[in-house]
C-alpha cells in the first residue's frame, strides 16, 4: 500500500469515545455526567472536545489532559517490551503498584482479582492500549474551554498522575471541584470506595441542578 490516504489519524482515544457516544445514542440518552478514571479520563476529554452539547459535567479519575512526555512515552515503549516478553510477569508487579503502600495488605482480595482480569486480557489489547495512550494527544485546552463544571478525583500516593501536574491543569477550567484523596493511590474506587461513590453521586446531581445549559 504505501500511499497516505490524506486522511486525518483518528486516535485510540477517539475511537473510544465514538464507541461510548454510540452506546448513549442507543440508549436514548441525551445528556450525561462522564467521569474517567486513568485512561477512561483521556477517553472523556475527547469525548469533551468531539460532543460538549452531550456533557452536563465531566470528571478526571486519578487522571489528566496533558499527553505523554518524552520520558513517559519512552516508559510507554519499555512497557510494551515488558508485556511482549512476560505478560503475566508484567501483570503480578503492575497491579500491586496501583495502590498505595499502605493499602496494598487490606486490598490483597481485590489485588488478586484485578490481576485475574488483566491476565484474561489479550497481549494485543494491552499492547494497544498502550499504545493508544503513548499517542494521544494534549488536551488540555478542552479544560480550557470547558463550560460543564469538571472534577478533579486525585490520590495523594498516585504514583501515574502527579499531584503538582494534575492541579496546575486543574486550574485551567472555568469551574472546577478537586478532591485529593489521602493515603489512595491510583484506585480510589476502590482504596475509598464510599467516599469516591459519594463525590461522583453529588458532582452529578449538582451538574443536572446546574441552571446553565
Amino acid at each position: 500500500h504505501g500511499k497516505s490516504s490524506g486522511k486525518a489519524k483518528i486516535h485510540s482515544m477517539d475511537l473510544m469515545a465514538e464507541s461510548v457516544k454510540a452506546v448513549l445514542i442507543h440508549l436514548k440518552i441525551q445528556t450525561c455526567v462522564l467521569i474517567g478514571h486513568s485512561m477512561g479520563g483521556y477517553v472523556t476529554l475527547a469525548f469533551a472536545e468531539k460532543h460538549p452539547e452531550t456533557l452536563k459535567g465531566y470528571g478526571l479519575f486519578h487522571s489528566h489532559a496533558g499527553a505523554d512526555t518524552k520520558e513517559a512515552k519512552t516508559n510507554r515503549k519499555r512497557t510494551i517490551q515488558l508485556v511482549e516478553e512476560n505478560r503475566l510477569g508484567f501483570i503480578q508487579l503492575f497491579i500491586p503498584d496501583l495502590f498505595a503502600p499502605i493499602n496494598r495488605k487490606r486490598f490483597h482480595t481485590a489485588i488478586e482479582k484485578l490481576k485475574k482480569q488483566a491476565g484474561d486480557t489479550p497481549k494485543t489489547g494491552i499492547i494497544a492500549a498502550l499504545k493508544g495512550m503513548k499517542e494521544r494527544p494534549d488536551r488540555t485546552h478542552v479544560l480550557k474551554s470547558a463550560q460543564q463544571p469538571v472534577l478533579f478525583i486525585l490520590g495523594q500516593e498516585d504514583t501515574r498522575i502527579p499531584l503538582d501536574v494534575a492541579l496546575k491543569q486543574a486550574s485551567l477550567a472555568q469551574r472546577c471541584e478537586i478532591h485529593i484523596l489521602k493515603d489512595v493511590g491510583h484506585m480510589g474506587y476502590i482504596e475509598d470506595e464510599e467516599y469516591t461513590l459519594n463525590t461522583i453521586k453529588y458532582f452529578a446531581k449538582k451538574c443536572f441542578s446546574s441552571p446553565l445549559d
